[in-house]
């Protein structure tokens, strides 16, 4: 089953749907631009299987959530929100009890989330299985709409910050290209923590525009990326889409285990 032929549902029962969101995706409009979103979407849905009066009992659970522009939105039972070129699964909540629920799940870290990504260099992983990034994220003292990891006050970062822990493991390097296919798993839900952790690394993500190799942070500092900033890699990431998918989410909910995967996205070939 399609939404506008661009969201797909992979899985919906009485309590909650999940979808696999394609990169380009917004979930919640900003309001100055006509672009559609995901709620767009959803309406479109609710309105078609249960009329008008559905569309609303369904766009008011979950409480407003608050833009960066600081304006107030409805929450149309979406739990996770997932950046506008950041594809994969989103869990809508289709009651306010369920809505409350899984969101306790997050908040409690007791949903299992899984991302993989494409990073730019070959990855050392020194005979560990997994690494784990476990640095603060701030937002940059010059530029609000971007935030740091890892810079010290005179690049712009701040003294205090919010906790941000990650577990890295590497899948395989992709040597034709260049570039190591990750496995991400967040334990804290910071906004761009994957996109920064993978930059502090020293191998930011192919296609990131804030925080890859093209990417605004670098007219601040490029300490981090400096063994893979190449005029061949800079090239080619100029042509890139962010390669970063939600992949997999595991929970237990009213005594069953649920798992999805995204089967849309593959970033191994």
């Amino acid at each position: 089953m399609t939404i506008l032929n661009r969201v797909k549902i992979i899985f919906e029962n009485s309590n909650f749907m999940v979808v696999d969101k394609p990169a380009g995706l917004v979930v919640h409009s900003d309001g100055r631009t006509q672009e559609e979103s995901l709620i767009d979407c959803l309406g479109k849905l609710f309105n078609e299987s249960g009329g008008e009066a559905a569309a609303q009992e369904q766009k008011n659970i979950g409480r407003p959530h608050t833009l960066d522009s600081e304006r107030y939105i409805e929450r149309w039972g979406i739990v996770n929100r997932l950046d506008r070129d950041t594809a994969g699964l989103i869990l809508v909540a289709k009651n306010q009890n369920t809505f409350d629920a899984l969101q306790k799940l997050f908040q409690e870290q007791m949903i299992t989330k899984k991302y993989e990504a494409l990073v730019w260099g070959n990855l050392e992983m020194e005979d560990r299985d997994e690494i784990i990034v476990d640095k603060k994220i701030t937002r940059h003292k010059s530029d609000p709409r971007i935030w740091t990891c890892d810079l010290t006050p005179e690049e712009g970062g701040r003294q205090t910050g919010l906790a941000a822990l990650t577990i890295v493991k590497k899948i395989n390097y992709l040597e034709y290209k260049n570039q190591t296919l990750l496995s991400l798993e967040p334990k804290t839900g910071r906004t761009h923590q994957l996109r920064l952790h993978c930059r502090f690394l020293g191998h930011p993500i192919v296609g990131d525009d804030k925080y890859g190799l093209n990417g605004k942070i670098n007219e601040h500092s490029a300490r981090q990326i400096l063994g893979v900033l190449t005029a061949k890699n800079i090239e080619q990431d100029n042509k890139e889409k962010l390669k970063l998918v939600a992949k997999s989410l595991r929970f237990d909910l009213d005594g069953k285990e649920y798992f999805f995967e995204s089967g849309s996205f593959d970033f191994g070939n």
